[in-house]
């Protein structure tokens, strides 16, 4: 099933935890907030509504099907980390959506754009008390300029 865009509505496959897909409707008003998904991006949504899949329109398999809100919020799985951190590795916590502290590391090098799967930290699988993946996207940020001294440093070191 491909995404489906027309001036009232959109129907936008997206995929569970488990790798099932899931048919998802979005009124026009709230296009702006799927619209840019793009294929393998993941993205955390928020405030959602969800009905059983029934009738003779199943464009999935899947036992039910969603729906995009005006209370509904798509947010990405950003984690910026500096060019040293990326190089060297790094210790990162941040609050989940429940709360609770996810200790995020790495112990060697992290390349920009990179993803990477951390076990159970996700959001809770359907009848399960278990929690899914949560998969981060690592943004590097670079420095906007260097000196010449910073340049022959860098190039020494890394040489």
């Amino acid at each position: 099933m491909e995404a489906r865009y027309d001036r009232r509505k959109a129907r936008v496959p997206l995929m569970s935890a488990r790798g099932s897909e899931i048919h998802c409707t979005c009124k026009s008003a709230f296009l702006g907030r799927v619209k840019n998904l793009q294929v393998d991006q993941w993205k955390f949504l928020e405030n959602f509504l969800v009905y059983p899949a029934t009738g003779i329109y199943r464009p999935t398999r899947h036992l039910y099907k969603m729906s995009i809100t005006a209370n509904s919020i798509v947010t990405s799985s950003t984690l910026t980390i500096c060019e040293v951190e990326a190089l060297v590795g790094f210790e990162k916590s941040f609050k989940h959506l429940d709360e609770h502290e996810v200790d995020i590391s790495s112990k060697g090098i992290t390349k920009p754009k990179e993803v990477k799967k951390f076990k159970g930290e996700g959001m809770p699988l359907h009848y399960s008390t278990k929690k899914g993946s949560l998969f981060v996207t690592f943004e590097v940020l670079f420095p906007s300029s260097l000196t010449e001294d910073q340049k022959k440093k860098i190039k020494e070191v890394l040489a």
